[in-house]
């Protein structure tokens, strides 16, 4: 593989290292369970053809109640202009070293939990976010 898990891992770093991820992660995540919860309710009441319908309901419903979500995207714009600069740089790495081969190997990286380059990013983000709290 060309690609090389540093740059993918410096990639995460730039990106975990924004504040604003948190509340992104938490309230995507309380999003995500309201949404599903009404859905399953509703599906389970029911039966099946209410899955879309509730599906839509809960999204509308989860909306309201996360207020301070804040995407990726916005994360992303607000970063400072050194920030944008690394990350577009790991980017660029990345995509400079990309062959079609890879992306097989990249599916597998991400879809292997087991696999040591997942374990080494989630280690290393861990000992960042470990870093960041124990500052506070």
């Amino acid at each position: 593989m060309v690609v090389s898990t540093k740059d993918i891992y410096d990639l995460c770093c730039v990106i975990a290292q924004q504040e604003s991820l948190e509340v992104c992660i938490t309230e995507a995540c309380k999003a995500g369970l309201i949404t599903g919860g009404i859905t399953f309710i509703m599906a389970a009441a029911l039966g099946p053809i209410a899955i879309v319908p509730s599906a839509a309901v809960g999204g509308l419903v989860a909306n309201h109640l996360t207020k301070k979500y804040v995407p990726v995207w916005k994360i992303l714009a607000d970063m400072s202009v050194a920030d944008q600069m690394k990350l577009c740089h790991h980017i660029q790495n990345i995509v400079r070293k990309l062959e079609i081969a890879d992306a097989v190997a990249l599916v597998a990286i991400a879809s292997a939990p087991q696999s040591p380059p997942y374990r080494q990013i989630l280690r290393g983000m861990g000992t960042h976010f470990n870093q960041q709290w124990g500052q506070d």
